[in-house]
């Protein structure tokens, strides 16, 4: 619904308002109690500065979790075994078939269309292993470029 960065504005804007709500009444309860005493003490300095490290605390907290991630980058071998790592049985025993082929051009006959899909997710993952041409509907086959 809403992305995460949003989120992490409406949050931070929603502590603030609390903070401040939390505040404001204390002020306005305090200044029958400082118009009767018509002074400002050390004891209320340091309660404004808690205030306002409080708040300080709680921004940098928001700024810091809002700052965007940093990114390792893979080198194509490592993103390639962990694309391999991460597949369902079905896609293991359809690379285990693709895998070992010599470069040239292939197709396979499928069953069912899901195995047309899955030769199109290698390649669109695995671009320098594989690419993909095309499906014959009529003779169920997909046909790819196996580099």
């Amino acid at each position: 619904m809403f992305k995460k960065r949003y989120l992490k504005s409406i949050a931070l804007a929603l502590v603030a308002t609390l903070s401040l709500s939390m505040f404001a009444p204390s002020a306005a309860l305090a200044h029958r109690y400082y118009h009767h005493r018509h002074g400002w003490s050390s004891g209320d300095t340091w309660r404004a500065i808690a205030g306002v490290g409080v708040l300080a605390y709680i921004a940098s907290r928001a700024a810091s979790s809002s700052s965007s991630p940093s990114y390792q980058v893979m080198d194509y071998e490592t993103y390639k075994a962990k694309f391999i790592r991460d597949m369902d049985n079905a896609e293991s025993a359809l690379w285990l078939k693709i895998k070992d082929l010599e470069p040239g051009e292939y197709y396979i006959q499928y069953e069912r269309e899901s195995t047309a899909r899955r030769i199109k997710k290698f390649a669109k993952n695995l671009p320098y292993d594989l690419e993909y041409i095309g499906v014959d509907d009529e003779a169920k086959q997909v046909y790819f470029n196996k580099l």
